[in-house]
């Protein structure tokens, strides 16, 4: 029997999904994030990559998220972490806007090359943006 060489083997579906998302924290900012992970959860399976990239990367700094929406935030991302998934801030982003990840937050500092080798172990993406 033949085996086809890996590049020509059918993808496996994993259903595995990433967000990527570059919305800022605002006052809606973690309702719409809740909203955006269950309806990728639903549409393309659990979520395996965050990636907060841009002005997104100001919510590594929990005093940023609104007051109301802190303890679901981070519970998001300790679920998301749970599961086996990442949860990534962008260094660049960090660096430019001067601050660091709040100790408190599952969140690890990486990069867009982090987020980019992380695509091919996903079946879907999605974009949380303004």
């Amino acid at each position: 029997m033949l085996v086809p060489e890996p590049s020509t083997r059918p993808r496996i579906a994993l259903n595995r999904a990433g967000l990527f998302v570059q919305r800022g924290p605002d006052a809606g900012f973690v309702p719409a994030l809740i909203a955006a992970c269950a309806d990728l959860h639903q549409s393309a399976g659990p979520l395996r990559v965050l990636f907060l990239y841009g002005d997104a990367a100001r919510a590594a700094d929990l005093l940023q998220v609104a007051a109301a929406d802190r303890a679901a935030y981070a519970a998001l991302l300790q679920a998301c972490r749970d599961a086996g998934g990442s949860t990534l801030v962008c260094q660049t982003a960090l660096e430019k806007l001067g601050i660091a990840v709040s100790p408190e937050l599952p969140l690890s500092v990486g990069s867009l090359g982090q987020w980019f080798d992380l695509l091919h172990d996903l079946d879907a993406v999605a974009s949380l943006s303004p």
